[in-house]
């Protein structure tokens, strides 16, 4: 089922929701390296249960170059999705997540290496904007809010891809060693 992304917001607003970012130009890993990247990202966000979608949108600064977004929903409403999200940008090597409060119109960006630090945050609207301005990893994207997408989902609970035993093992293992076939 597809959907649109402020759709998606819409529905997600009183749940936690948090954006990874894999920008896939000036991270200086190979192509390989960032497929097994965005790979063993979805390996863990299947594992965790949390649901997801992944956006491909084009950077600001530059036509060509894109990024991978994960869109993460709290849909199991246990409060630890910042947490989990902060380490998994910890291990994959990402400088900050963006995160949206529950019943919040706030975006904010955090830094993984020092949470402590001061949260940038900025203000959108579902009802007057079409775009949703990330500024994330040193990046700015420029997200439409009409970008059609699949709805957040568990991808392990929908299709029983790889198996619970083949997604714990990928999840638990290191990026750099899985195999894209």
């Amino acid at each position: 089922m597809k959907g649109k992304l402020k759709n998606i917001l819409e529905n997600t607003y009183h749940t936690d929701v948090g954006l990874i970012c894999i920008d896939n130009a000036s991270s200086g890993f190979s192509d390989y390296q960032m497929k097994q990247r965005i790979k063993h990202t979805k390996l863990n966000l299947e594992y965790s249960g949390y649901e997801y979608t992944t956006l491909v949108v084009k950077l600001t600064a530059s036509d060509n170059e894109s990024a991978t977004v994960f869109l993460v929903v709290d849909s199991k409403n246990d409060q630890m999705l910042r947490e989990k999200l902060l380490k998994l940008a910890m291990y994959i090597k990402i400088l900050s997540i963006c995160w949206i409060s529950a019943n919040s119109h706030e975006i904010q960006t955090i830094s993984v290496n020092d949470t402590s630090s001061k949260i940038v945050s900025a203000p959108f609207d579902f009802v007057n904007s079409n775009e949703l301005s990330i500024d994330i990893n040193g990046v700015r994207l420029l997200l439409s809010l009409d970008l059609i997408v699949d709805i957040p989902r568990n991808y392990f609970n929908r299709t029983n891809y790889l198996g619970k035993l083949g997604i714990a093992s990928g999840a638990k293992g290191k990026w750099e060693r899985i195999v894209i076939k």
